[in-house]
């Protein structure tokens, strides 16, 4: 499933995103806008890869049984930062929404781009939360350990 997504990423990364800008200089005439919309693409595109990767690797120790060790925790708290980093990028993408929305042309855009914000933000506290539990259970493991 990473592989799949990956994959769709990559290609509006060649196929897409290189015509954006001009999609939007030529629509609303506001070139410094769509050039911070676009970085914004490009920089959610590379946190979502870091993000994939980071995630199959701890996919990759959860299957060798090595859930609760140090190597885990870091492969989620890295994860975790990808999301994080995913999720300022595509703030960047507020200035658009407000000329769309100042053009009056299409209001549902702005609805789909601050779902898309939304949604990678609710993913990065759920990551926070889930990395203090994982935290706390190794712990527990390594206290548990330690009277054995």
């Amino acid at each position: 499933m990473l592989v799949g997504a990956g994959a769709f990423a990559i290609m509006c990364c060649v196929f897409i995103f290189p015509r954006v800008p001009e999609h939007f200089v030529y629509q609303y005439h506001n070139l410094p806008v769509a050039v911070i919309f676009t970085v914004g693409l490009y920089g959610a595109a590379a946190a979502f890869f870091a993000a994939a990767c980071y995630s199959s690797r701890l996919l990759s120790a959860l299957t060798h049984r090595q859930a609760f060790t140090i190597r885990a925790l870091q492969l989620l708290s890295r994860a975790k930062w990808g999301v994080v980093a995913m999720t300022g990028s595509l703030f960047l993408f507020f200035p658009q929404i407000v000329v769309i929305l100042i053009q009056g042309e299409d209001p549902g855009s702005a609805i789909v781009f601050t779902g898309m914000v939304v949604i990678a933000a609710v993913v990065a506290v759920f990551l926070t939360i889930l990395q203090r539990l994982w935290e706390t259970a190794l712990q527990i493991k390594d206290a548990n350990d330690a009277i054995i």
